[in-house]
């Protein structure tokens, strides 16, 4: 008789012999023993030595092992400093005290074309107005400096269009922040009130080549045909009057020009790539 641990095990579907194996209680566990790595065919001059671990690998190219019970424990080498005897690539890319690096230089300069846009909080009087109109062309005239211009703008009834200049991110950022400041107060000394204007933050979509510059002065100078359905004709809520791109050029603006020259090659004569002069005629792309 088979002991009360034991049992029969059926091997298989087809196979009809029997064997014995041990039956637990049920919430037993069998821990398996680890098998042993297989035995490693020696070169006849890398065979081991009597006594150590056959089935130990043989040590790595620079680096120190250490056997403990078959578990191999791996000691690196010291890196070698670029230039010496025996130092790989992968020695030389890692920093080290002895050697020397040169400083990495600051990014330059560059100069960056964005279009922006910025909307009024609901309950407002219109931009177009002649007082806000005028205390807009003070805020445009006052944010330009060092680093910031305003070259293109365009005023509708609750947002404004701009196409400026920045040196760098942070000039572009302090010279919105600064303008919309500006110009939020300007407009509540003309309303004679107090509170915000900006309903939220303002858009700013980069200009990179040609023909986006074109397409962003189309849009800016040429916006109140879209809100407003105007005829073909320059804007006079717009820089249009001072813009010298135009197909047919208008007459010379009585008041002095309130924004600043075009610096990057893009706002002065690049954009005229991207399609040539604009026309009155044309009409901004319905989003």
């Amino acid at each position: 008789m088979l002991p009360a641990t034991q049992g029969l095990v059926r091997r298989g579907r087809k196979d009809l012999s029997w064997a014995s194996t041990p039956v637990l209680p049920k919430g037993c566990r069998i821990k398996m023993a680890r098998r042993l790595p297989r035995p490693i065919e020696w070169a006849p001059d890398e065979s081991p030595a009597a006594g150590s671990n056959e089935f130990a690998p043989p040590p790595k190219k620079g680096a120190e092992s250490r056997w403990h019970g078959g578990c191999q424990s791996s000691l690196r080498s010291p890196r070698l400093a670029r230039g010496e005897v025996g130092a790989t690539a992968r020695d030389a890319n890692v920093r080290d005290d002895a050697l020397t690096y040169r400083t990495r230089r600051a990014p330059s300069t560059i100069l960056a074309t964005p279009f922006t846009s910025r909307c009024a909080m609901r309950g407002l009087k219109s931009f177009r107005s002649d007082s806000a109109f005028a205390a807009l062309l003070q805020a445009f005239s006052a944010a330009i400096r060092d680093g910031f211009r305003v070259t293109h703008f365009s005023v509708q009834t609750d947002h404004v269009h701009l196409i400026v200049e920045a040196d760098s991110s942070d000039d572009l950022r302090r010279g919105l922040n600064g303008l919309g400041c500006r110009a939020a107060r300007a407009l509540n000394r003309a309303w004679g009130r107090r509170g915000a204007i900006w309903g939220d933050r303002y858009h700013a979509r980069p200009l990179r080549t040609p023909r986006e510059m074109r397409g962003g002065l189309v849009y800016v100078l040429l916006n109140f045909r879209k809100h407003l359905r105007a005829p073909p004709c320059i804007d006079p809520r717009s820089s249009g009057a001072w813009f010298d791109g135009w197909a047919r050029p208008p007459p010379a603006a009585a008041q002095p020009c309130p924004v600043a020259t075009p610096r990057t090659w893009l706002g002065s004569v690049g954009w005229r790539r991207g399609g040539g002069p604009v026309d009155i005629r044309e009409m901004p792309a319905p989003k």
